[in-house]
């Protein structure tokens, strides 16, 4: 069975709250079918999927519709089309990584590899991402 939660993990971390600060990328819509190489692993995309890269350098697929409920076109960029985009803000729960550990993608396109010091990050249950220590500390802000 697949961890539905982040205590499913067995992490000595204690969960904490966390919102994407407004960091505008950079996001392209995937043509066709493939496989991105992420930091974390191999994850596959469909064509008209959003492909995203980060603040350094990474890159990630999300579903279209996935990303068209989660991020806001930037202007002049026309939402569902390639161009500048921002996380519309909503709270996700996290937990540092203590100990290298797998994580299935809920869509099933993959299976990340987290390391020592990334954060696995919650979206919903049985929703789940790996963001680097660095990327999250330049992305995200931590919530009272």
């Amino acid at each position: 069975m697949l961890p539905v939660n982040l205590e499913d993990f067995g992490l000595d971390s204690v969960p904490f709250r966390a919102i994407k600060r407004p960091v505008a990328m950079q996001v392209d819509f995937a043509t066709e079918a493939g496989i991105i190489e992420t930091r974390e692993g191999a994850v596959r995309c469909n064509a008209g999927d959003a492909i995203l890269t980060g603040v350094e350098g990474e890159r990630w697929p999300i579903t279209r519709e996935k990303f068209l409920t989660m991020y806001a076109a930037n202007a002049p960029t026309v939402s569902g089309q390639s161009g500048s985009y921002t996380k519309r803000p909503f709270p996700v729960r996290c937990a540092y990584v203590n100990r290298p550990l797998k994580v299935h993608l809920s869509s099933g396109l993959g299976i990340l590899t987290a390391q020592k010091g990334d954060i696995l990050v919650q979206y919903a249950e049985g929703d789940f991402a790996i963001v680097g220590g660095s990327v999250f500390e330049k992305t995200y802000q931590k919530l009272p």
